[in-house]
């Protein structure tokens, strides 16, 4: 795996790869992770966002994570794997999952991991980023507007 940077803040996680993709996760809320990923997701960032994702469980005991995939235009096999195990081990722990897809590529690759998932209904899929800021207001009972991805 190549290096990668990582930039721990009090409301979030940021690793990046030089030239390469980037991923973010943000507390938006107690229990409410907004996770924007872009590039090519090789699995560069190993088990990291995992390990930030459980903190988080550990802190609030469920969470609701928001992706926004927008700017992802690919991830492995491995990857969507170890997302698709992750998230079956953890479905517990996890009150939902809100997932923005852009790409047909990614978005098929995203119904495949939730049916190996088998996480049903615990995972919605989005392609209207409109529509996916009003489940975010909906979650922080505020308003909030989904701006462009700044990674």
């Amino acid at each position: 795996m190549p290096p990668f940077t990582e930039t721990v803040s009090p409301d979030g996680l940021r690793l990046a790869i030089a030239r390469g993709p980037c991923m973010v996760l943000t507390r938006l809320g107690p229990g409410l992770v907004l996770m924007s990923a872009s590039g090519h997701d090789k699995g560069d960032f190993g088990s990291r966002p995992f390990e930030w994702l459980e903190s988080e469980m550990g802190r609030h005991g469920r969470i609701e994570i928001f992706v926004d995939m927008r700017e992802l235009f690919n991830a492995t096999q491995t990857v969507a794997d170890g997302w698709s195990k992750w998230i079956g081990r953890h479905r517990s722990h996890i009150a939902r999952m809100s997932l923005l897809v852009s790409s047909k590529y990614v978005q098929m690759t995203v119904e495949v991991a939730k049916l190996f998932s088998r996480t049903g209904e615990l995972m919605r899929v989005y392609t209207d980023a409109p529509t996916f800021s009003d489940a975010i207001s909906q979650a922080l009972g505020r308003t909030y507007v989904l701006g462009p991805v700044k990674l």
